[in-house]
């Protein structure tokens, strides 16, 4: 309400209104310079209202972008410190040192079984091999010196 003070405002033509026991100054006319100059002012309060709407929108929209940083930022650190966690009781749970000191579970007792099993089926199979392999050679040394007597006894 800028111009007027105490209920008053200055202009040219003004009057005096007797209402009770108070007497009021009152302008009726306005100048045009006047008018002129409100309507400028209440263009540039309008101005500036849009443009302090404008940052305050702004400062609105980088306060939630802030919000929403930091959270990302408290996401990633505790991703983190989660995967940190599970990688540790994944390497105490896999780590053969800790499992004999700890006791080993009954899969792993299973799984060290079936591995001891599969080496003793290796070693059979091996020692089968050679012994086929020796008679293999035996019965090819048999057939040329059986052979080489046929020949003999033909010459």
């Amino acid at each position: 309400m800028e111009g007027w003070h105490f209920g008053e405002w200055s202009a040219k033509g003004s009057i005096e209104r007797n209402s009770g026991s108070f007497k009021h100054k009152q302008t009726i006319a306005p100048s045009l310079n006047q008018a002129a100059r409100i309507t400028k002012d209440a263009k540039k309060r309008l101005i500036s209202n849009k443009e302090s709407s404008e940052s305050l929108q702004r400062i609105q929209n980088m306060n939630i972008i802030e919000t929403n940083l930091k959270f990302g930022l408290f996401s990633v650190a505790f991703m983190y410190f989660r995967a940190i966690h599970l990688i540790s009781r994944e390497k105490c749970n896999w780590s053969t040192q800790q499992n004999q000191q700890k006791g080993v579970t009954v899969e792993r007792k299973q799984m060290l079984h079936e591995e001891q099993q599969r080496k003793i089926r290796n070693r059979a199979m091996h020692v089968a091999m050679e012994k086929a392999r020796i008679g293999e050679l035996r019965k090819v040394k048999r057939k040329k010196k059986e052979l080489l007597e046929v020949v003999r006894k033909m010459k």
